[in-house]
């Protein structure tokens, strides 16, 4: 007599514990949509159909003719994730490079507002003309600004620069020291990268992640669970003649 409590769960329970906990899931999004409209937040409202919508998306997505771009999507996401957290959020801490959003229109037809900009350590007393630097402005807030430099007033360990923007018509009006020992300087540029490192910072990215984060990897392990064949070893046992 085999031992029945040791035994896997079937497919089927699987299937109907996960869709049990879907439907909670979702209740908790109508729930949430309910009392956020109570308080104001009317977007938050789409949250219920949305849980809908990616539960329909989920089991069409598990369709036969329909599964061999689910596997590969979810892979590219992924790696596409993971690689955007090394590149942006783990390896400048490093100190080979910096990442850098460009907010201004100043330096024009080079970058734009809205690219990213690499910037990587040179010394600092290796400062020249046509460099794009990225430093503190020495003026009111001190804000980081990436100009190029047009003059240099004095060299050696403590240079003293003028910069200026492309699209400027004339130089910054301050004398900029260059402190400490690497000064950073920019190598290359993405378009575009930069407005989507914003929108990851805003408050509507951080609440789509709380609510719609979860939902997608229940959705997810849905379509792993219809995908999966309901006998796994019939589909490599050999066929009779």
């Amino acid at each position: 007599m085999g031992n029945t409590f040791l035994r896997a769960p079937t497919r089927t329970a699987v299937e109907t514990a996960v869709r049990v906990e879907l439907c909670l899931l979702f209740a908790a999004c109508v729930v949430a949509a309910a009392a956020a409209v109570h308080r104001g937040g009317v977007w938050l409202a789409l949250l219920a159909p949305l849980g809908a919508l990616l539960v329909i998306l989920a089991r069409v997505a598990a369709i036969r003719p329909l599964r061999r771009w689910v596997g590969p999507a979810t892979t590219t996401a992924l790696v596409t994730a993971v690689g955007l957290l090394l590149v942006l959020g783990i390896l400048p801490h490093l100190g080979i490079y910096r990442p850098v959003t460009v907010l201004s229109a100043s330096m024009r037809p080079a970058f734009a507002p809205g690219d990213m900009i690499f910037v990587t350590p040179e010394r600092v007393r290796d400062v020249r003309v046509g460099q794009v630097i990225t430093y503190k402005i020495p003026i009111g807030d001190q804000h980081v600004e990436s100009h190029r430099v047009i003059q240099v007033l004095r060299g050696g360990n403590d240079p003293v620069v003028i910069t200026k923007g492309d699209a400027s018509p004339s130089p910054d009006p301050w004398h900029a020291a260059l402190h400490g020992r690497v000064l950073w300087v920019e190598r290359f540029h993405v378009p575009l990268l930069g407005r989507l490192v914003l929108w990851l910072r805003t408050p509507l990215f951080h609440k789509l992640t709380v609510f719609v984060l979860p939902l997608l990897l229940a959705i997810y392990g849905l379509v792993r669970i219809w995908r999966t064949p309901a006998n796994p070893d019939s589909a490599h046992a050999p066929k009779s003649a």
